[in-house]
């Protein structure tokens, strides 16, 4: 009997119940067979959804037209976009060949009414080629947009795995100011006191960095407990601000709030 069917054999019995390696091999299960081993490995949360869970009588037989979908989308978070999958008739596996890893290749910005060739952008390039790439991509160019003031825009990335193409289409719409913050009232808490943590004015041009930087002044100072910055968008583009803050403890004296 070959090496090969005695595994198999021994997986059916669950004699193994692991991933099991041979050569260049990868037996993951009864039902799944790769040709050559993935990086980073399926993990044991995945290995679920194809091998299925013995000791939970819903998740004991997985339908093979699942297993094929569950292994297309899991490879294509790690960057491989053009495998194979042959349903082998005697052992009833899916013999996976995973193919080449695809990489990134060329990122291009179009319709930025500013230069967004930062390190961030440059350093994806090489990249394996997933789908998290693609939301670093449009990530970065919103968070740099709004850096430079423009609130509200609209990215759209697409992603072209034939190629290692990334494209990120811009409509920036208008440059903003800040407008009024709005925020909850706190007991115990001046809206006042919050404000001083502010480094920008009404109407002074926006800048998501001072966002952020009234955000870790307003956390070190105690006065509440957490608080960060939301940006909402309208339907025409104007753009407002709500500093959503969260209290917690008891009110100490200045306006300041003790925790326990």
């Amino acid at each position: 009997m070959s090496r090969s069917r005695t595994i198999f054999l021994l997986l059916t019995l669950g004699i193994f119940p692991t991933v099991f390696v041979c050569a260049e091999e990868v037996i993951l299960c009864a039902k799944v067979r790769f040709t050559e081993q993935v990086t980073p490995s399926l993990t044991d949360e995945e290995l679920v959804f194809l091998c299925g869970d013995p000791n939970v009588p819903e998740w004991k037989d997985i339908p093979s037209k699942q297993i094929s979908a569950h292994l297309q989308s899991f490879l294509q978070t790690r960057g491989y976009h053009a495998p194979t999958f042959v349903a082998d008739p005697k052992t009833q596996q899916w013999v996976v060949t995973p193919g080449k890893r695809t990489l990134v290749e060329d990122v291009k910005v179009t319709g930025s009414p500013i230069e967004l060739h930062t390190d961030q952008l440059r350093n994806i390039k090489g990249q394996p080629f997933t789908p998290q790439i693609l939301e670093t991509v449009e990530s970065e160019v919103r968070e740099r947009l709004r850096i430079s003031g423009y609130a509200c825009p609209i990215v759209t990335v697409t992603g072209y795995p034939e190629t290692g193409a990334v494209r990120a289409d811009v409509d920036s719409g208008m440059s903003h100011v800040f407008p009024d913050i709005t925020r909850e009232e706190i007991p115990g808490v001046h809206s006042d006191v919050l404000k001083r943590y502010q480094p920008f004015n009404t109407g002074d041009p926006f800048n998501s960095n001072l966002l952020s930087l009234a955000r870790s002044r307003t956390s070190s100072s105690n006065t509440v407990f957490s608080n960060y910055f939301a940006i909402r968008c309208a339907k025409d583009r104007s753009s407002s601000i709500q500093h959503n803050l969260v209290s917690g403890g008891a009110p100490c004296p200045f306006g300041f709030w003790c925790k326990f």
